[in-house]
């Protein structure tokens, strides 16, 4: 005696029935070809099948599509990155830009609490803040010495710092130089010369400065077509003197290129041990031209992964 199992696979569970019926209605008619005269006993009768015999594992195929799709776009966005054309690396600095590396300030995060965050409470970041922690105060004291090395016998004073586009970092690092600079003794003169979009004095306020919590006395664009005088405002706890401004100002490149310009540095230089100057945007205005030209040193302020390198 054998048991044997007969099974019938179709595309819907209907056809699977109706063969498997058929052939067992039709016995006599099959053994001859098929079961070779064996007598055969129906144990089980045929069902209905209510599930098919080879399920789609939905479960699993989604389970491999996430990562497969997952895995694509990780290498879709790891090759964007790649071959990005813009400077993801010190090292970059000088294969894509030709310049030489001066410093490196990595990322510090203004608001490091989740309530300062959703306010937004600090608005700038400078070294005299409680939140600035310790790397990025070395950082930025490192930044200053090598500046202060390469300002050295007193004849370059006036140091040009820009970027190429808005949100770089150039007038945080700006700031900072100017503290770090002051801290270490010397007479440092800040001077916001972004005319068009001035974010210096913000940037101060937002640490606390009692001079600098209403309008500055003086306005830069007032002192360069002499409605006002030549007297930087002093910030006595940081023993630094600045020239700010509040509000943009029309013309700011005929300001800029002014010889007003050309003589508040004149004497500034015969009065500081260093200036700092602030300046717009390279790619955006042309400011910047007429002030490389009266500066003595430029530092370009590169962010990670911003600005092309062209």
């Amino acid at each position: 005696t054998n048991l044997l199992t007969l099974r019938v696979t179709a595309d819907s569970p209907e056809d699977a029935f109706r063969t498997l019926r058929l052939m067992l209605e039709n016995y006599d008619t099959v053994s001859e070809h098929v079961f070779q005269n064996v007598v055969l006993k129906e144990l089980d009768s045929p069902k209905m099948p209510a599930a098919p015999s080879n399920p789609v594992n939905r479960g699993g195929l989604m389970k491999r599509a996430f990562v497969l799709g997952a895995a694509a776009m990780a290498v879709l966005v790891l090759g964007l990155s790649v071959l990005a054309d813009t400077v993801q690396t010190s090292a970059a600095v000088q294969r894509k830009l030709d310049l030489k590396l001066f410093g490196t300030v990595h990322h510090e995060e203004k608001n490091k609490t989740l309530r300062t965050r959703m306010k937004q409470v600090n608005k700038g970041l400078l070294i005299t803040m409680p939140v600035a922690s310790f790397h990025f105060t070395e950082e930025v004291y490192k930044l200053a010495t090598k500046l202060s090395y390469a300002l050295r016998g007193g004849e370059r004073k006036v140091v040009l710092v820009t970027s190429v586009l808005e949100n770089e970092g150039k007038s945080t690092v700006a700031a900072n130089l100017a503290l770090a600079l002051a801290g270490e003794g010397k007479k440092v003169l800040l001077i916001d010369a972004d005319l068009h979009n001035p974010s210096v004095c913000e940037l101060l306020k937002a640490a606390q400065y009692k001079l600098l919590r209403h309008r500055p006395r003086r306005e830069l664009a007032d002192v360069i077509q002499g409605r006002e005088e030549y007297e930087p405002e002093y910030l006595e706890r940081e023993r630094l003197y600045t020239l700010l401004s509040m509000k943009s100002s029309s013309g700011a490149a005929e300001l800029i290129a002014s010889d007003g310009m050309a003589e508040l540095l004149r004497r500034a230089r015969k009065e500081m041990d260093c200036v700092i100057v602030d300046s717009p945007p390279v790619a955006l205005f042309s400011d910047v031209e007429a002030l490389a030209d009266l500066a003595d040193l430029s530092l370009l302020v590169v962010r990670q992964d911003c600005a092309s390198a062209r």
